[in-house]
């Protein structure tokens, strides 16, 4: 079966346990972030909070998604890694390296089921080196071939950006990495009023140069029509059965800092006054509401902006 959505709950869970306190990149803050956060300290989630709002989910929670800004950002990662293991629910996380030492390397290889590695322009060595020492820590110390892979932001504004990583990826210049992942901007927090627009024509060249030099990529399911509709233009339809679109509170859900819920952490503001709140009441379970909310139920069944994205416009052109 290829259900619609989970009646039961959510499997995925995307969970912020940290705002602010960004460890900046070549001395500069993302300068797209859809968080607008920034270096200045921010706010936490503890141990404490993190596990009320994991209980607060039915037992086929069996991924989460935790969003850091950086590996030290929050004093209580570690042990949040930990604690999931324990539960039997597997961790990932993004990070930049930036502020990456061999203590948090040891940590991230031994209790994550998987990282990705966020690439800037301007600071892909960086990208590069941390793969590489997350890939080889993982293999030689904790004997796992752990998934690192690599997080790019594409747009036709990332264009020349996206082709220069992937002709270093076909020369063999990343080492330890497992896929490429093209994530679609959003006009969303400092990229607000930013063209996020991504033509068919950019997107067919990424997935043509992909293909033929062998590499392994990805994109996130906010372009999953796109993706589609391009494969199967080019006849490619075995490789369209791995594709899923928004699957935002159909199989997954978003959970802020604050331990408030919405369908996904790009909507976040669209949706902030319907927000659930699992920190400041004892009684919310997910899976009593998860097919009765209003806010939920709004979005499942919102077909406002495209194919892919119920809010934003990211349909190809």
């Amino acid at each position: 079966d290829d259900p619609e959505y989970c009646e039961l709950g959510p499997e995925i869970a995307d969970i912020e346990i940290v705002t602010g306190s960004c460890p900046k990149v070549n001395s500069e803050n993302c300068r797209w972030c859809y968080k607008n956060n920034t270096s200045a300290l921010g706010k936490a989630m503890t141990l404490e909070q993190f596990k009320k709002v994991i209980h607060s989910f039915p037992k086929n929670l069996t991924q989460v998604a935790l969003g850091i800004t950086g590996v030290k950002s929050n004093p209580w990662l570690k042990d949040i890694l930990i604690w999931l293991r324990q539960e039997g629910i597997i961790g990932n996380l993004t990070l930049t390296g930036a502020d990456l030492d061999d203590e948090m390397t040891n940590v991230l290889c031994q209790y994550c089921g998987a990282c990705a590695v966020s690439c800037y322009d301007k600071a892909k060595d960086l990208c590069y080196n941390t793969i590489k020492k997350l890939h080889e820590t993982a293999k030689e110390k904790f004997k796992r071939n752990m998934s690192v892979n690599m997080h790019i932001v594409i747009a036709d504004f990332s264009m020349s950006h996206v082709m220069d990583v992937l002709n270093d990826i076909k020369e063999e210049r990343v080492p330890g990495l497992k896929s490429i992942v093209m994530l679609h901007a959003k006009p969303v927090g400092r990229a607000k009023n930013m063209n996020c627009s991504l033509s068919k024509d950019n997107l067919k060249k990424v997935i043509s140069f992909c293909l033929d030099n062998h590499i392994s990529f990805g994109f996130d399911s906010c372009n999953g029509v796109n993706v589609q509709e391009i494969l199967t233009e080019m006849g490619k339809l075995e490789l369209c059965s791995s594709i899923e679109s928004c699957e935002s509170s159909r199989m997954s859900i978003y959970v802020n800092t604050e331990g408030k819920i919405t369908p996904c952490s790009f909507v976040e503001h669209v949706y902030e006054n319907s927000a659930i709140d699992l920190l400041s009441n004892d009684n919310v379970k997910i899976q009593d509401i998860w097919m009765k909310n209003d806010m939920l139920n709004s979005f499942r069944n919102c077909t406002k902006c495209s194919k892919s994205c119920p809010i934003y416009s990211l349909d190809c052109n």
